[in-house]
């Protein structure tokens, strides 16, 4: 198996356990929520957001896509790493 076939399965297990790890999570809220409220208690209820999301995904899309950007951000970091690790050793 190449480095980049493993780079991508590693990817897609990193994501996936990151998803069934996020799916027994429940109640949490985000911090956009937490600031919104916040802001409000801090202007006495006059803070209203200018503009609203265009799409509220559900708790368990947002938890596929939060693990769906893990997984991305595993590859990447890989290969960067991996690639300076090249550099290293063309030098040598």
């Amino acid at each position: 198996m190449n480095r980049l076939n493993l780079m991508i399965v590693l990817g897609l297990l990193f994501g996936s356990i990151a998803f069934i790890a996020s799916a027994s999570v429940q109640g949490l809220t985000g911090s956009d929520d937490q600031a919104g409220g916040v802001i409000s208690g801090l202007t006495g209820g006059s803070y209203h957001p200018w503009l609203d999301s265009l799409w509220h995904p559900n708790s368990e899309e947002e938890r596929l896509l939060f693990s769906l950007q893990a997984g991305i951000g595993g590859l990447l970091l890989g290969y960067f790493f991996d690639s300076v690790k090249r550099k290293k050793a063309t030098r040598e």
